[in-house]
């Protein structure tokens, strides 16, 4: 299983606007560090 739909499978307390915006972050972050 992904990390994404680890966070997509389990429930979660914030907004999805705001989980959106904390996934775009590490995927940014991620792609950071691999390069």
């Amino acid at each position: 299983m992904t990390e994404a739909a680890y966070h997509c499978a389990r429930p979660d307390p914030k907004p999805a606007a705001q989980a959106r915006v904390d996934l775009a972050a590490e995927q940014l972050a991620s792609s950071r560090s691999c390069h």
